[in-house]
Protein backbone atom coordinates (compact mmCIF):
# COMPACT_ATOMS: atom_id res chain seq x y z
CA UNK A 1 0.00 0.00 0.00
CA UNK A 2 1.68 3.30 -0.92
CA UNK A 3 -1.24 5.72 0.31
CA UNK A 4 -1.78 7.35 -3.03
CA UNK A 5 -4.98 9.12 -3.85
CA UNK A 6 -6.78 11.13 -6.04
CA UNK A 7 -6.87 10.25 -9.75
CA UNK A 8 -5.18 8.25 -12.32
CA UNK A 9 -3.51 11.11 -14.58
CA UNK A 10 -5.58 11.33 -17.92
CA UNK A 11 -1.83 10.84 -19.47
CA UNK A 12 -0.82 8.03 -17.48
CA UNK A 13 -0.19 6.00 -21.32
CA UNK A 14 2.53 8.35 -21.82
CA UNK A 15 5.45 6.11 -20.70
CA UNK A 16 6.65 4.60 -23.66
CA UNK A 17 9.06 1.79 -21.07
CA UNK A 18 6.64 0.92 -18.32
CA UNK A 19 6.09 -2.39 -17.88
CA UNK A 20 4.58 -3.08 -14.65
CA UNK A 21 2.41 -0.40 -12.84
CA UNK A 22 1.50 -1.71 -9.49
CA UNK A 23 -1.46 0.45 -8.03
CA UNK A 24 -3.29 -1.83 -5.74
CA UNK A 25 -4.02 -0.93 -2.41
CA UNK A 26 -4.34 2.79 -2.27
CA UNK A 27 -6.99 5.23 -2.33
CA UNK A 28 -8.00 6.34 -6.20
CA UNK A 29 -10.84 7.43 -7.12
CA UNK A 30 -12.39 7.97 -10.06
CA UNK A 31 -11.66 5.53 -13.59
CA UNK A 32 -9.24 4.48 -15.25
CA UNK A 33 -8.47 6.75 -18.20
CA UNK A 34 -8.31 5.67 -21.75
CA UNK A 35 -5.17 5.45 -23.95
CA UNK A 36 -4.02 6.27 -27.58
CA UNK A 37 -3.34 3.71 -29.80
CA UNK A 38 0.82 2.85 -29.69
CA UNK A 39 0.95 3.59 -26.10
CA UNK A 40 1.47 1.43 -23.55
CA UNK A 41 2.21 -2.01 -25.38
CA UNK A 42 5.59 -3.20 -23.08
CA UNK A 43 3.21 -2.89 -20.29
CA UNK A 44 2.79 -6.45 -18.46
CA UNK A 45 1.32 -6.07 -15.49
CA UNK A 46 -1.72 -3.17 -14.82
CA UNK A 47 -3.12 -4.00 -11.29
CA UNK A 48 -5.64 -1.40 -9.72
CA UNK A 49 -7.50 -3.44 -6.97
CA UNK A 50 -8.21 -2.74 -3.78
CA UNK A 51 -9.10 0.84 -4.79
CA UNK A 52 -12.32 3.46 -5.26
CA UNK A 53 -12.16 3.26 -8.96
CA UNK A 54 -15.83 3.33 -10.94
CA UNK A 55 -16.84 3.03 -14.72
CA UNK A 56 -15.30 0.70 -17.33
CA UNK A 57 -11.95 -0.37 -18.30
CA UNK A 58 -11.21 1.55 -21.03
CA UNK A 59 -11.51 -0.58 -24.11
CA UNK A 60 -8.01 0.52 -25.05
CA UNK A 61 -6.44 -0.73 -22.00
CA UNK A 62 -8.16 -4.46 -22.76
CA UNK A 63 -6.67 -3.75 -26.44
CA UNK A 64 -3.18 -4.78 -24.68
CA UNK A 65 -4.12 -8.43 -23.86
CA UNK A 66 -4.45 -8.33 -27.78
CA UNK A 67 -1.62 -10.56 -28.89
CA UNK A 68 0.40 -8.12 -31.53
CA UNK A 69 -1.43 -4.99 -29.77
CA UNK A 70 0.26 -5.41 -26.37
CA UNK A 71 2.29 -7.51 -23.98
CA UNK A 72 -0.66 -7.08 -20.81
CA UNK A 73 -0.63 -10.31 -18.80
CA UNK A 74 -2.45 -9.58 -15.93
CA UNK A 75 -5.26 -6.91 -15.36
CA UNK A 76 -6.32 -6.99 -12.02
CA UNK A 77 -9.28 -4.68 -10.48
CA UNK A 78 -12.29 -4.56 -8.08
CA UNK A 79 -14.68 -6.28 -10.70
CA UNK A 80 -16.19 -8.44 -8.74
CA UNK A 81 -19.67 -8.84 -8.04
CA UNK A 82 -19.51 -8.06 -4.58
CA UNK A 83 -17.01 -5.01 -4.96
CA UNK A 84 -17.99 -1.72 -4.05
CA UNK A 85 -17.24 0.44 -5.58
CA UNK A 86 -17.03 -2.00 -8.47
CA UNK A 87 -15.17 -1.13 -12.04
CA UNK A 88 -16.77 -2.96 -14.87
CA UNK A 89 -14.45 -4.96 -16.45
CA UNK A 90 -14.83 -8.31 -18.27
CA UNK A 91 -13.11 -11.68 -17.10
CA UNK A 92 -11.37 -13.41 -18.90
CA UNK A 93 -11.80 -11.19 -21.94
CA UNK A 94 -10.54 -7.76 -20.65
CA UNK A 95 -9.58 -8.66 -16.84
CA UNK A 96 -7.59 -11.53 -15.68
CA UNK A 97 -8.38 -11.33 -12.05
CA UNK A 98 -11.05 -10.07 -10.21
CA UNK A 99 -11.62 -8.52 -6.61
CA UNK A 100 -12.69 -9.66 -3.95
CA UNK A 101 -12.28 -13.25 -5.18
CA UNK A 102 -15.81 -15.26 -4.76
CA UNK A 103 -14.42 -18.33 -2.64
CA UNK A 104 -17.14 -21.22 -1.66
CA UNK A 105 -15.91 -23.83 0.27
CA UNK A 106 -17.45 -27.55 -0.21
CA UNK A 107 -17.48 -30.68 1.75
CA UNK A 108 -16.07 -33.94 0.07
CA UNK A 109 -17.78 -37.67 1.06
CA UNK A 110 -14.39 -38.02 2.77
CA UNK A 111 -14.83 -35.13 5.09
CA UNK A 112 -11.90 -33.03 3.34
CA UNK A 113 -12.92 -29.30 3.10
CA UNK A 114 -12.40 -28.02 -0.33
CA UNK A 115 -12.06 -24.15 -0.89
CA UNK A 116 -12.85 -23.56 -4.54
CA UNK A 117 -12.06 -20.35 -6.03
CA UNK A 118 -15.37 -19.64 -8.29
CA UNK A 119 -13.41 -16.49 -9.94
CA UNK A 120 -15.14 -13.40 -10.04
CA UNK A 121 -17.45 -12.28 -13.02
Amino acid sequence: MNMLDGTIPLNFGSAPLLKDLYLRENALTGSVPEIEPGQLVSLTEFLVDGNLLTGTMPPSVCQLRVAGVGSLEDLWSDCGMTANPRIECSLPECCTLCYPREESMTRSSSNTITIEDAGSV
